[in-house]
């Protein structure tokens, strides 16, 4: 079993579903996905979204994303919510690529925050 940090309102979603197995989420059979099962419901989802490519990579790809460049948690959290054992390479090197303006955003908040007496060159 592997604990999932969930947003309030998804936690609320997802404690008002029966429990009928030992996953949060299972085809009809009540097992683990398989990559058919998985197929056959993502492909209603992106027909109802109108999305051309991957819907559950994109998913992921986004929730890994969002946890970097808008919580700016460190890619070892991120790996660690994600279910990796890698220590994050795979965040950083798959879902975690920072987001160029916020990255400077957060520079300048940085330097934002060096108290005006300090000595600095510029």
């Amino acid at each position: 079993m592997r604990e999932a940090p969930l947003t309030d309102p998804a936690c609320e979603a997802i404690v008002g579903l029966p429990v009928e197995g030992e996953f949060c989420f299972a085809p009809i059979r009540g097992r683990h996905w398989t990559a058919s099962a998985r197929a056959y419901h993502w492909k209603a989802v992106k027909a109802a979204a109108g999305w051309a490519a991957s819907l559950y990579l994109a998913t992921r790809h986004f929730a890994g994303w969002y946890m970097v460049n808008v919580l700016d948690l460190p890619s070892e959290d991120v790996a660690i919510a994600l279910g990796h054992t890698d220590g994050g390479e795979l965040v950083r090197r798959l879902y975690g690529h920072r987001d160029h303006e916020r990255a400077l955003d957060r520079v300048t908040a940085a330097y934002g925050r060096i108290s005006l007496s300090q000595d600095r060159p510029c």
